[in-house]
């Protein structure tokens, strides 16, 4: 195999990494718009079947994401400086790309702390307002009970202007 094979096997390997990474920068862009609307529907108070529907919609885009990385991992092992690029322009826009997925990746993460702890806090104020219900109607089935049922005063008969 002469020089110009393995360089054109090698440049070939780099725009398979190259294209990789550009899918990849899309996969992220999709996923950073469902959390930012994920985000919104959370703050918003929505009905859980709307967010249910975001979160089927967002796996697939974890399950493109996912094999993307799979795709990804051969080129991990990698020395990047062996890699042949056809033009320096190439290399720092795919470059540029890997490193904008970096930024939008702790975005992404970011909202899902902020969508987990909205998450939490309206399960704790769920809870509360629960919990205000039950010991309600515990109170009014409590005073019911004793309200519903006339007592005899002292005389034997019931005190009817009581209740």
């Amino acid at each position: 195999m002469d020089v110009g094979t393995v360089n054109s096997d090698t440049a070939a390997a780099t725009d398979r990494l190259f294209a990789l990474i550009e899918r990849k920068w899309g996969i992220l862009q999709a996923l950073r718009e469902v959390a930012v609307k994920q985000l919104d529907l959370v703050r918003k108070g929505c009905s859980m079947a709307e967010l249910l529907r975001l979160l089927s919609a967002k796996q697939g885009v974890i399950d493109e994401l996912t094999k993307v990385e799979r795709d990804l991992d051969p080129f991990r092992e990698q020395d990047p400086d062996t890699r042949v690029w056809r033009s320096p322009d190439g290399r720092a826009r795919c470059a540029a790309l890997a490193s904008s997925c970096g930024e939008w990746l702790g975005e992404i993460m970011q909202m899902e702390k902020e969508t987990e702890a909205a998450m939490i806090r309206r399960r704790e104020a769920t809870a509360k307002r629960l919990q205000t219900t039950s010991s309600a109607l515990a109170a009014r089935q409590a005073y019911g009970e004793t309200a519903g049922h006339a007592t005899p005063n002292n005389q034997g008969a019931f005190d009817w202007t009581s209740s």
